[in-house]
């Protein structure tokens, strides 16, 4: 093949699998804010942002929201994030 019919061909079907791929894009006003869990030290807030982070399977987005200085001990995740 030709380069430039190629690289054409390769941008177009590019653009295409972008415009199918779902964005979720969250506004300030659209976040709802809750208490942290317990186990995190007081100040910090989080919001689910898509999916059930309780939930066995399945993917999901959270924000955490912490004050000036907040600490986060060091620390792992065994389970699915």
């Amino acid at each position: 093949m030709k380069p430039i019919p190629t690289l054409v061909l390769c941008l177009g079907f590019a653009f295409l699998l972008a415009q199918a791929a779902p964005q979720n894009i969250f506004s300030p006003d659209q976040i709802k804010w809750g208490q942290a869990p317990a186990f995190m030290a007081p100040g910090a807030s989080l919001a689910v942002l898509e999916g059930n982070p309780m939930a066995k399977s399945g993917d999901f987005t959270i924000r955490l929201k912490m004050p000036d200085g907040y600490k986060i001990a060091p620390h792992w995740h065994p389970n699915r994030e």
